[in-house]
């Protein structure tokens, strides 16, 4: 996918965009006050028939002009958030990925896109761009006369008021409260059986009842600013055209002001009023918006340098690793994962990796494939950082697949692809490699069959089938495999000794966990781990020529045994 560092300076544009015409649009709407003064100053005056058609054809000529810059200006914003959603979100979503962003980043991402987008297309926009210039129409009838300007300010500035009873203070901790609820039923729902069993029903749902309370006062207390904002409107409206009208009669009267003004700056007030009574409707619309936006900028900060596809291809096979005084945390178990490891893969190198349980394999190969972050040290695919490697599934320079395979809803051949654009051709081509084509193919819908969820009916060894066509697609240098063996039967694991010897063929660099002798005897090394640490790098063939059980022993043994 091709990034900018600036996604967001498209919307940016188009918000500017979308100001200027909104300004546009107010010098062209002032027609109708020009054409109340023409008409009641001039026309009814002379009693001309003539000119009255020729005003009246102007008017409508300017106004749908008019139309016809609002809908382009509506266009314009309706792109922009199109734009927000289709290419802005894809691109702050990948980088919170890239990141290793959690669930809860992921998700205050998309609803501050969601809310980004609302304002942009709502239609309300485009009154909050037109106030300002509503505004000034109306300071221009201090020119007109002060008394009849002063009037129509006045009405403009008690609408304002409404504006600033309904915009009060922000949600603030409301939100917290309710992000804190809804994590509570999140952690509460897969206990809900056990829960209930206990007796504990009763105080689960009384501590998500103290949770949500802010969120319950401060929605009262919204909803509260927002009837009485509406109520001034809808009283401050009428009430300002009676001020305005009555301030021009009593000019008439006393001779100081036609009546031709008077309509005109009524029609200037009512259409002030119209507009802010717009803007009063769609606050809570605009405060979410700008809540959004700051979190799309925020995140918007963290994007790399401009770049497209794979920005670490270089030429020739390449598929060198090297990582040098790595060590890692384990957060989640809150110990310690590797410590101090080097190790250096060549290219086209069939690497096995073996240990006790908890020796730290599985950490090695997951900080290998960038999976986990190292805490120190220094990570390198081909002499560049690891992460310049992982743009995307067709370009990537490695391929991983876990010992916990997790598939996405969708289709075998989506989950195969990344759910990147892809061709059924080359999602074929990874199966066969993976020696699952036939397999797939076999499937009740083939490849288009559900991968996960209530709908699937793929095994565990094809779920892990599934798992190891998505490391190979796309031909990545270097394949990173744990415990592929898992749940395979003999015919099976001759399959996947089949596969390794054609990724050595083609020159791919593999580095492989197991404790299975035949898949280890497709390697060429043996990299031996204990506590975290890589305690020796013998030869495959040294250590099978000394009749070592690879699987059972000990780092120490091995090492005596070559």
């Amino acid at each position: 996918m091709k990034t900018s560092r600036r996604p967001l300076r498209r919307v940016r544009r188009a918000f500017f965009a979308a100001a200027a015409l909104s300004a546009t649009i107010s010098a062209l709407t002032l027609v109708l006050p020009a054409f109340a003064l023409q008409l009641f100053g001039s026309v009814l005056p002379a009693g001309s028939l003539e000119a009255l058609w020729i005003i009246v054809g102007v008017v409508v000529g300017v106004l749908a002009v008019a139309g016809i810059v609002d809908f382009c200006r509506t266009l314009i914003l309706l792109r922009a958030g199109l734009w927000v959603d289709h290419t802005i979100g894809a691109v702050l979503v990948e980088a919170a990925i890239l990141r290793g962003g959690d669930a809860g980043t992921l998700r205050s991402e998309a609803d501050a896109i969601g809310a980004v987008r609302k304002v942009l297309t709502g239609g309300r926009l485009g009154s909050a761009l037109e106030l300002p210039w509503a505004a000034m129409g109306c300071a221009a009838l201090l020119f007109v006369h002060p008394w009849l300007g002063a009037g129509a300010l006045f009405v403009v500035a008690i609408s304002y008021l409404s504006c600033r009873i309904a915009a009060g203070r922000s949600l603030g901790g409301g939100h917290r409260d309710n992000d804190r609820a809804g994590r509570w039923l999140e952690a509460v729902a897969p206990q809900a059986g056990e829960l209930a069993a206990m007796g504990a029903a009763g105080g689960v749902a009384w501590r998500w009842e103290q949770d949500n309370r802010g969120r319950t006062a401060k929605a009262y207390h919204l909803g509260w600013r927002f009837g009485l904002a509406n109520a001034l409107a809808r009283v401050s409206q009428p009430v300002g055209i009676a001020v305005v009208v009555a301030t021009g009669a009593y000019l008439d009267i006393t001779q100081s002001l036609s009546p031709a003004a008077v309509v005109a700056a009524a029609l200037l007030v009512m259409r002030a009023q119209s507009t802010i009574e717009q803007v009063i409707g769609g606050l809570q619309e605009f405060r979410e918006g700008r809540a959004g936006w700051r979190v799309l900028v925020e995140a918007e900060r963290t994007l790399g340098p401009t770049s497209s596809g794979h920005p670490g291809a270089v030429g020739g096979r390449g598929g060198e690793i090297l990582l040098e005084a790595v060590y890692s945390f384990d957060a989640r178990e809150q110990k310690s994962g590797l410590s101090n490891v080097h190790i250096r893969v060549e290219p086209g190198e069939c690497i096995g990796v073996i240990g006790a349980r908890g020796a730290g394999k599985s950490t090695l190969l997951k900080t290998m494939a960038g999976v986990v972050a190292p805490a120190t040290g220094r990570i390198a695919v081909d002499g560049r950082p690891l992460a310049l490697h992982q743009r995307s599934m067709t370009s990537r320079a490695v391929g991983y697949m876990g010992e916990n395979c997790t598939l996405l809803p969708g289709s075998v051949a989506e989950n195969i692809a990344g759910f990147e654009g892809h061709s059924i051709d080359a999602v074929a081509a990874a199966a066969t490699r993976a020696g699952a084509h036939d397999m797939f193919s076999s499937l009740p819908n083939g490849y288009d069959s559900d991968a996960a969820g209530s709908a699937s009916v793929l095994t565990f060894r094809q779920t892990r089938a599934v798992c190891l066509a998505r490391a190979l697609y796309g031909s990545p240098r270097v394949v990173i495999l744990d415990e592929p063996e898992l749940g395979a039967n003999d015919r099976e694991i001759a399959g996947l000794c089949e596969v390794l010897q054609g990724l050595r063929r083609d020159g791919v660099t593999v580095v492989l966990a197991t404790a299975d002798p035949r898949l280890l005897q497709s390697t060429d090394r043996i990299a031996v781990m204990t506590r975290g640490r890589v305690e020796c790098l013998l030869p495959s063939r040294q250590l099978a020529n000394s009749g070592a059980n690879v699987g059972a022993a000990s780092a120490a043994g091995l090492a005596r045994a070559a």
